[in-house]
């Protein structure tokens, strides 16, 4: 099966597989009660859709040259830690440099410096998200994307479809329709940066998963909800918006056969 053809499937499965198991727990919070019986294990199912769906291809696929590339571990150590740090702090950065920025011109109204998980469910989904999505969306996609077209146009396409596979919560009880479409830029500009991570370290998933923890670790798409309205998401997405086309400009956006899966991602 072509790169292009084991992408589309995986695509396709995670969004259906997510919206499928996601439905009875958000039609619940939408009548105002709390999840309960099988709509809750359905709803972590639902939240690791891509990357159950990716090991679930490699297996049938490649079998055990499938899961050996989707769990690679990319340089050497002493490299792939300063990149960790720079996955795992991004968000924050960027959130704060933006929230410094409405300050300056006059226009930061937050209550909220940060927005750390502070329920449990948030502790869940920091835990779940990085995990259960990204050995989908750059463990799996990525490469095999990277092999057939540009690493830009492969973030795109990533982008887009991270986008969709996040409708179903764009139905939750209290999600805005501003925010909702924010996601669209915000995981776009987000999906350059992670390519690059990706591709400076070889390929590590251990730096991805870091980048996506730090997204949940302050998760400015929670400011709407305390309050705080859609300015800071909005102000952070023009930041990270601003450094994904640096990195596009300055020509690091580029990948080599350690992160396009060489003969795997070729359809060998």
């Amino acid at each position: 099966m072509s790169p292009l053809r084991q992408v589309g499937l995986f695509f396709g499965a995670s969004c259906v597989l997510t919206a499928v198991c996601q439905t009875p727990g958000i039609l619940a919070f939408r009548a105002g009660r709390q999840p309960t019986g099988v709509a809750v294990p359905l709803m972590v199912i639902g939240a690791c859709g891509p990357s159950l769906v990716a090991i679930l291809m490699a297996v049938l696929l490649e079998r055990r040259a499938g899961i050996r590339a989707l769990f690679r571990r990319g340089v050497s150590t002493r490299r792939r830690l300063p990149l960790g740090l720079v996955a795992l702090a991004h968000p924050v950065a960027a959130h704060l440099l933006a929230s410094a920025a409405l300050l300056v011109v006059g226009q930061y109204t937050a209550k909220h410096l940060l927005y750390p998980p502070v329920l449990p469910e948030h502790v869940a989904i920091l835990v779940l998200a990085p995990l259960g999505e990204e050995y989908g969306w750059r463990g799996y996609a990525l490469p095999r994307l990277q092999a057939v077209m540009s690493p830009l146009a492969a973030s795109a396409l990533i982008g887009v479809v991270w986008t969709l596979w996040h409708v179903p919560t764009f139905f939750m009880p209290g999600a805005s329709l501003e925010v909702s479409l924010l996601f669209l830029p915000l995981l776009v500009a987000g999906s350059v940066i992670y390519t690059w991570l990706f591709n400076a370290s070889g390929g590590s998933m251990f730096v991805i998963v870091l980048a996506h923890l730090g997204i949940h670790l302050d998760n400015i798409a929670r400011a709407d909800a305390l309050g705080d309205g859609a300015r800071p998401l909005a102000s952070t997405t023009v930041v990270l918006i601003a450094f994904s086309a640096l990195l596009v400009a300055s020509g690091r956006l580029k990948a080599s056969t350690a992160v396009t899966g060489g003969g795997v991602a070729a359809g060998r």
